[in-house]
């Protein structure tokens, strides 16, 4: 299993939530059996897509970034849980990243070639909205990310968790900066992360089908 860090905030280092909860449901999956490697994007450089189609014969990206790196780890997991942070909408490196599997996806369509299935994918979404972000973070996130994923040939393992959206906002914010800049300190909601665990630990083995 793969999990990955969508977080793009790079002075936050080990402290950024993304990471902070992608470990913990890593550890949550090793206790099941798995064998887990967490991503943290921010190691990654990913260039935008300009559809150069250097990778139609190659199958790999011909930019000198980090997307082949990140495409090595991505392929060799059938299993894939991402946490995706809310910024304005989806994390750019995140989308640059949908975007080129997608491309590719789409020119071995075109070339004829039957595309690999993708992994199944199971996303958790957050930000820092403090209440009714719910219904916000499905709609900017997940459903998003969901769709551009699914044109790859992704399973989206959402579809089949019980219980609502797999998202977390942040309990209250204090009036004094957070040690990383000029970002108010804040709480994150704990108890709705605890949730979100246990309901992921209650999931049977049969989500992780893929189509």
């Amino acid at each position: 299993m793969l999990v990955i860090s969508a977080s793009n905030v790079a002075m936050t280092k080990d402290k950024a939530q993304s990471l902070v909860v992608a470990n913990r449901i890593g550890e949550l999956y090793r206790t099941k059996g798995e064998k887990v490697e967490v991503l943290d994007l921010r190691e990654y450089k990913v260039d935008p897509c300009d559809m150069c189609q250097g990778c139609a014969s190659s199958g790999l990206c011909a930019k000198a970034d980090d997307f082949n790196r990140f495409l090595g780890l991505w392929g060799a997991h059938d299993r894939v849980v991402i946490v995706c942070p809310h910024y304005a909408g989806i994390p750019a490196k995140l989308v640059a990243i949908a975007e080129k599997l997608q491309e590719m996806a789409y020119l071995g369509y075109c070339l004829g070639k039957k595309g690999k299935p993708g992994p199944a994918v199971l996303i958790v979404a957050h930000g820092g909205m403090t209440e009714d972000y719910e219904a916000l973070y499905e709609a900017n996130l997940i459903k998003p990310l969901s769709g551009m994923l699914k044109g790859t040939g992704c399973t989206i393992v959402n579809e089949s968790v019980t219980g609502g959206p797999l998202c977390f906002g942040v309990k209250k914010y204090r009036k004094q900066p957070d040690g990383f800049g000029v970002c108010f300190d804040k709480d994150n909601d704990e108890e709705r992360v605890t949730s979100i665990l246990a309901r992921l630990e209650g999931q049977p083995e049969e989500i992780w089908k893929r189509g």
